[in-house]
């Protein structure tokens, strides 16, 4: 049999093609650009934002983007877990606390699936405050005679210059305001006119505003115009007993507390009876602006002290008054705060609260044994700088970290009944077996 090769040319690949294949198509993408992979950037499913930051404590604000992220999650600073929790809304505020002062910290919040973290936010930085110097230097006047002088609110002007009210016995006469001018108290009568007659009374509250305006009382309340003392002249169904404490942003925003639950508003023209619905004696007032919504907070505090029968803690809203809980603190008789985040109470210890809408007990925040006496009156220039004075001649210093108590220093006898401080001035005024006394702190 003859066998032939068959030679299939045309399906043939000769080398000569392969490499004419190949640099074809290397010129071809040599003309394109590179390929590349396009990878969607990660979007957390968790945001978190700085609310507002103390010495101790920082608030922070956990945003769930989207409803796939509510559910577990954990929130840490560095390697410290601050909190666990099941997240069911959209935004949760989270106090961090136990931090250190002036203190750079990085938060992280992170979701977790069946206790895995599974996505987490961008890192957060954020910086504690510092705290203030405890550093004091105590100077002690005594004003007035034996039995009648006592002193019961002051006011800070400046560093040279204060105002303390109350009843001071001078020999042959009996003066009602003391003014400071830096070196000297000096003591003034203020008189009030009813029916072209002039009388005199004890003042026991005061507020300043300026050298031209401000406010002093007694069952009634006098405004100083920078001319001469104006009475108004409350009627019983309006305010009825001793005014206990002024507070007030403006004198077209200005409030007084008082016995049997008095409390009163003037508006800039005209003075309107609130009702606070108690009949305990309300002890003290302090308001300040939540930074957050620019609204005025006001709170009020109500107790019988001696018997510790009976306490409220009073929302003030306008011309309306809410009870607020109170659990914590046997009774209470000052309060002071700065909007929105610390709140502090002060009479059968030193109490602190966050949110004092919510229904949380006061946390005590300073020992018996740094201040064992009742605690009459507490003031602040900031979170990180509060003054507290009570019985015995009590006083203390809170920096935003730590309680200093200057009881060996000032101790007598007698009661601070009210406190004020003003940068580095604080001025404390009460009364000691029958006589007025005042200590002077300067802070160097």
């Amino acid at each position: 049999m003859n066998m032939r090769r068959l030679d299939f040319v045309e399906g043939t690949i000769r080398p000569t093609m392969v490499l004419l294949f190949l640099l074809a198509l290397m010129s071809f993408y040599c003309e394109e650009e590179e390929l590349k992979i396009i990878i969607p950037p990660h979007v957390p499913t968790l945001a978190i934002t700085v609310d507002d930051v103390g010495v101790t404590e920082a608030w922070l604000k956990i945003e769930s983007i989207d409803s796939t992220a509510l559910g577990d999650i954990i929130l840490k600073h560095d390697t410290t877990v601050v909190l666990t929790a099941n997240v069911t809304t959209r935004e949760t505020l989270v106090v961090s606390e136990q931090l250190l002062p002036k203190k750079t910290y990085i938060y992280k919040a992170y979701k977790l699936t069946n206790n895995t973290p599974t996505d987490s936010t961008t890192p957060l930085q954020l910086t504690t405050m510092d705290t203030t110097s405890h550093n004091f230097t105590w100077t002690f006047d005594t004003l007035g005679e034996w039995p009648s002088s006592i002193l019961y609110d002051v006011a800070i002007i400046n560093d040279t210059c204060a105002y303390a009210v109350g009843e001071n016995d001078i020999g042959d006469s009996v003066y009602n305001f003391a003014k400071w001018n830096g070196t000297k108290w000096k003591f003034r009568r203020v008189l009030y006119k009813y029916q072209n007659n002039e009388y005199y009374s004890k003042l026991t509250a005061i507020i300043y505003f300026n050298e031209n305006n401000f406010w002093v009382a007694s069952n009634q309340p006098m405004h100083w115009n920078g001319t001469q003392w104006e009475l108004y002249d409350l009627s019983a169904n309006v305010f009825n007993g001793y005014v206990s404490k002024m507070w007030g942003a403006s004198s077209e925003y200005l409030y007084i507390v008082g016995r049997n639950g008095a409390i009163a508003h003037y508006n800039g023209t005209e003075w309107k009876k609130i009702n606070s619905g108690i009949t305990l004696d309300i002890q003290d007032i302090w308001g300040a602006k939540n930074p957050k919504t620019g609204e005025m907070e006001l709170l009020a505090v109500a107790s019988d002290k001696y018997t510790g029968q009976g306490k409220r803690l009073l929302k003030i809203i306008g011309e309306s008054v809410t009870a607020l809980p109170d659990s914590g603190p046997r009774t209470f008789v000052s309060v002071w705060f700065t909007g929105e985040r610390n709140y502090y109470i002060a009479g059968s210890g030193i109490w602190k609260h966050f949110n004092p809408k919510r229904n949380i007990p006061w946390r005590k925040v300073a020992s018996i044994t740094t201040f064992p006496f009742y605690t009459e009156s507490i003031r602040g220039n900031g979170i990180n700088d509060i003054v507290i004075t009570g019985d015995y001649g009590d006083m203390g210093h809170f920096n935003g970290q730590t309680w200093k108590s200057f009881y060996s220093q000032t101790r007598n006898n007698g009661t601070y009944r009210s406190v004020a401080i003003q940068k580095n001035l604080v001025v404390a005024v009460g009364d000691n077996n029958g006589k007025a006394i005042i200590a002077r702190g300067i802070r160097r």
